[in-house]
């Protein structure tokens, strides 16, 4: 329920922003806030928007010209997952944005981190990998997943997690991503 709760304050606030003003035709792919007063949206071409006033005023960080597909946040830090193999690393507030690859150059959609150190992402293909060192070093962790784009991943501790993407497909891991089983949807489509 809490995070229904912040995902609808965090589509208002990136309403607010677009309505203050902004030209971005692109639109955003997210925005994610730690607190509710600082937040991050991310959209293509390295379109990197920060607020530190609860979505009230923005600042466009210039950040490349790679597609930012997905943000989470814990605590102070903030993930991106990036085209190209990249994710991203910052703070919530004004900082460096550090840069990082999974060792591959698939398009990444979707990340997720449960501690400061343990994280996943997932995307083209069939990726998906983990960190266990906030972001710095990756390792591929698909075992049993088809070669299906991939377009969400949800772990809820560092053994039991879900991926979904194209054509209904649903991945679930209780070892933390070392092996997946297949999960019947009941559609094609998601």
């Amino acid at each position: 329920m809490f995070k229904k709760i912040i995902v609808f304050f965090v589509l208002c606030l990136a309403g607010n922003l677009l309505s203050s003003g902004f030209s971005f035709s692109q639109g955003f792919n997210a925005v994610t806030t730690p607190d509710g007063v600082n937040l991050v949206a991310v959209g293509n071409a390295g379109q990197l928007y920060r607020s530190g006033s609860g979505g009230t005023t923005w600042v466009s960080v210039p950040n490349g010209a790679l597609d930012m597909n997905d943000a989470t946040s814990l605590g102070n830090d903030v993930w991106i997952a990036a085209d190209n193999g990249t994710v991203y690393k910052t703070l919530k507030t004004s900082s460096t944005v550090n840069t990082y690859n999974v060792g591959s150059s698939v398009d990444l959609h979707s990340i997720d981190f449960i501690d400061a150190n343990t994280g996943f992402v997932c995307g083209k293909s069939g990726a998906v990998y983990r960190t266990v060192n906030g972001g710095v070093n990756w390792t591929s962790a698909n075992s049993g997943i088809a070669a299906v784009d991939l377009n969400a991943i949800d772990f809820v501790n560092s053994s039991s997690g879900r991926v979904a993407g194209d054509n209904g497909s649903i991945y679930v891991t209780a070892d933390g991503g070392a092996s997946w089983t297949s999960e019947v949807s009941g559609t094609v489509k998601i």
